[in-house]
């Protein structure tokens, strides 16, 4: 025979019968570590609540903004590769096919990915 249904409960929806009995307990989701801007996240939200001004939080906001989309670390990326490339083309340093031959050679590196670059 089934559960016995306390009284009151016969003229509620099932959504709320179902809510009221008693259930297996739920398990809980295993602990992961913060993510990786988290604790920038942390700094940007508790000046935030500290200031009402956000100008003050501005530097919070920009390193919270770079951990998440690296904006200013692939525009200064990009840079280095333009000024490399300037400097190749004068012959000033080795391009790029030069100097990952030069890397292989003088490690003794080879595998299917690197031999298709030469």
């Amino acid at each position: 025979m089934g559960r016995a249904v306390p009284r009151g409960l016969l003229a509620t929806p099932a959504r709320a019968r179902r809510a009221s009995l008693p259930t297996q307990p739920r398990r809980r989701a295993p602990s992961r570590p913060p993510r990786r801007c988290f604790e920038f996240y942390l700094n940007f939200q508790g000046c935030m609540a500290d200031n009402v001004d956000r100008s003050k939080c501005a530097d919070f906001m920009d390193d919270f903004y770079e951990c998440m989309h690296h904006k200013k670390e692939l525009q200064r990326w990009r840079a280095i590769e333009t000024e490399w490339e300037k400097k190749a083309a004068q012959g000033k340093v080795p391009t790029r096919e030069e100097w990952i031959k030069h890397r292989v050679a003088k490690h003794e590196y080879t595998n299917e990915r690197t031999s298709s670059l030469f």
